[in-house]
């Protein structure tokens, strides 16, 4: 890796009001370092703070396991299983996460 090289992409995207969808994609040597992880948290924290988008909802590839372990970490849940239906016309079962904006406190 050289200083100032792109080792992926983060995308928040609005789909309907108040629901946003969260997709990345890391260099694969760039893998295991926790640099999707801490994106991910990042891009969480903006959407609840910064905009109106009350949900995020998100899905990884069945074999991509490592992507689930990401969402998780960024406070994702795993709702099941939803159909994924690739370009070729092959469907595959794919996970499917959400995360929700955290609750306003109350003062007491």
């Amino acid at each position: 890796m050289v200083v100032g090289d792109v080792i992926g992409m983060i995308s928040l995207r609005v789909r309907e009001p108040g629901l946003g969808t969260l997709s990345y994609i890391l260099r694969e040597d760039c893998w295991g370092n926790g640099y999707a992880t801490q994106a991910a948290k990042q891009v969480v924290d903006f959407a609840f703070a910064h905009t109106g988008l009350k949900c995020l909802a998100a899905k990884h590839r069945p074999a991509n396991l490592a992507s689930g372990r990401v969402l998780a970490k960024a406070g994702f849940a795993c709702l099941g299983i939803s159909d994924f239906h690739a370009e070729d016309g092959v469907v595959s079962p794919c996970p499917v996460y959400d995360i929700r904006r955290p609750a306003a406190r109350r003062m007491p």
